[in-house]
């Protein structure tokens, strides 16, 4: 059984893997699907740091508005998450989940809140040297109030953006979480 550093360590290793260009997750272009005259860059598979940009906005306004359908609509098929936790007595915990859990965690939560506030700040953007896969990084400070009990967790992710068909879509996020006090 791997121990939950291993865990970690294993995650970052294929992070730094993915980013660097070293493992390639980006699909296969069939020789048969159609270029598109209206976007040049995305018949070549070439992702651009504008469409990158507009989709993690679509995100921000599914997010602040709980709209799970708006949310899943932007998360490719294969979609999953691995976001490490950090508690507060600094133990970690790897929590992974496929596209559907991801949604379905987010509706609980979303539904038992009494409010909720989303924020993410400080985007950047990169993109395989192929250009088929783009990675952006960004903060996202979420709170909930459930039962008069506030919790606020912030978390330093990195969204990867691939094709899929002719959609751009976020296929997998990770992050590393920490809880921190509420701000209000």
């Amino acid at each position: 059984m791997m121990t939950r550093r291993l865990r970690i360590l294993a995650l970052f290793s294929m992070s730094v893997l993915l980013a660097t260009g070293v493992v390639n997750t980006s699909p296969a272009r069939s020789a048969d699907e159609p270029a598109t005259a209206e976007a040049p860059e995305r018949a070549r598979g070439r992702i651009k740091k504008e469409e990158a940009s507009q989709l993690m906005k679509r995100l921000d306004v599914a997010m602040r508005a709980r709209d799970s359908r708006g949310l899943a609509d932007l998360l490719a098929a294969k979609f999953n998450s691995h976001i490490v936790i950090e508690g507060d007595d600094s133990a970690s915990e790897l929590v992974e989940k496929s596209r559907a859990a991801y949604i379905e965690a987010l509706k609980a939560r979303w539904s038992a809140a009494t409010e909720y506030v989303y924020d993410r700040r400080n985007e950047s953007f990169g993109a395989y040297p192929s250009g088929k896969v783009a990675l952006v990084r960004s903060d996202i400070a979420e709170q909930f109030e459930t039962e008069g009990a506030k919790e606020r967790t912030v978390t330093h992710t990195t969204a990867t953006l691939e094709v899929v068909g002719s959609r751009l879509l976020i296929t997998k996020l990770t992050g590393f979480a920490k809880h921190t006090p509420p701000l209000y």
